[in-house]
């Protein structure tokens, strides 16, 4: 950007190749510049991928990102380390949930199944089989957000991972017939350690 030596008095909008302006209370003349196009279709792109990281930050924040985050990082919040975890989803320009990663640490997690989804049971039950070797503690706690993209609403509940051999988390979420439902499936050690991402979709039946 041009700047040209200060003017007296107050000048402002476009004039021929000008433009006028004020900066701490002085006013000044700069070269005017055409905006780019803020619309291109690489940028709509990105813009959709974080549109869909945003809406899943904000709706988790509370509930898993602030209270399972594992270790803070400087200078960050719990929803821009779970931007910057997932900026390989922003880069792929992907709009796919089952792309996204709520956590990814080193903590054991173990597997998991969902159970078919019922209209009428209006919840989704995820069932762990955790893992109990390395850090991993009965007292860690298992995590499962459940998202409705017909509905667009949100929830979770949670477990502890136990020493048994399946652990099930019910998390209640409104659902019709058809409904479409991305699960996560992550685990956390309170100031330790988080544990990686599993991701499931499933189709609401009758």
């Amino acid at each position: 950007m041009a700047i040209t030596n200060l003017i007296s008095g107050e000048l402002r909008n476009k004039i021929g190749g000008m433009v006028g302006a004020k900066w701490k209370g002085k006013s000044y003349v700069r070269a005017y510049v055409i905006p780019k196009d803020a619309k291109t279709p690489e940028q709509v792109e990105v813009r959709a991928s974080f549109k869909i990281l945003n809406q899943l930050a904000s709706r988790i924040n509370e509930t898993v990102l602030k209270p399972f985050q594992a270790k803070p990082v400087s200078n960050k919040s719990p929803v821009n380390v779970f931007v910057a975890l997932n900026q390989p989803f922003m880069a792929a320009k992907s709009t796919d949930p089952l792309a996204i990663k709520i956590f990814n640490g080193a903590l054991p997690l173990g597997t998991a199944v969902i159970a078919p989804v019922a209209a009428a049971d209006g919840k989704v039950t995820a069932t762990v089989t955790p893992a109990n070797y390395g850090i991993a503690k009965a007292t860690d706690t298992l995590i499962a957000i459940a998202y409705n993209k017909t509905k667009d609403t949100y929830n979770t509940a949670t477990a502890a991972r136990g020493s048994g051999t399946a652990v099930p988390i019910e998390v209640e979420i409104p659902t019709a017939t058809g409904d479409i439902l991305y699960i996560w499936v992550t685990a956390a050690q309170p100031k330790v350690a988080n544990g990686p991402t599993l991701a499931f979709t499933a189709t609401v039946t009758a």
